[in-house]
Order: C-alpha cells, then structure tokens, then sequence
C-alpha cells in the first residue's frame, strides 16, 4: 500500500488500528500541477496501461543502470 492511501485510509478509519506507523511517507508529495495532467491521462481509455508501462520503463532502467 503506497503511504499516501495508508495515511488517508487510517484517517478516514480510525477504528481499524490500535496504531500507525508512519515511515519514509509525507502527506504531500509532489503538485498540482504534476498530479492533476496524470490523474487526466490516467481516466483516458488504456490511460492507466500507459501510466504502468512508463513507470516500469523508468524502474527496469533504474536497476539496470545499478547493475
């Protein structure tokens, strides 16, 4: 679970946890600006395909170039 839905889920629930721990998270990441045209082409038909498919490009780059 990414920090962002497991900080909003314990905030909207409170009664499912005795406790939270909250690590290497923030309650903001990023802008607008930067979420709002990825939130649009992810609501496009085949948009979170092509969200997916950038981002395991950009990881597998990543790991390779560590290699």
């Amino acid at each position: 679970m990414g920090g962002l839905t497991g900080i909003g889920f314990a905030a909207r629930h409170p009664q499912r946890f005795s406790r939270v721990v909250l690590s290497n998270t923030a309650a903001l990441i990023g802008s607008d600006a930067v979420w709002m045209p990825r939130a649009a082409k992810a609501r496009e038909p085949g948009g979170m395909a092509a969200l997916t498919d950038a981002r395991d490009r950009a990881l597998v780059h990543r790991a390779v170039h560590r290699a």
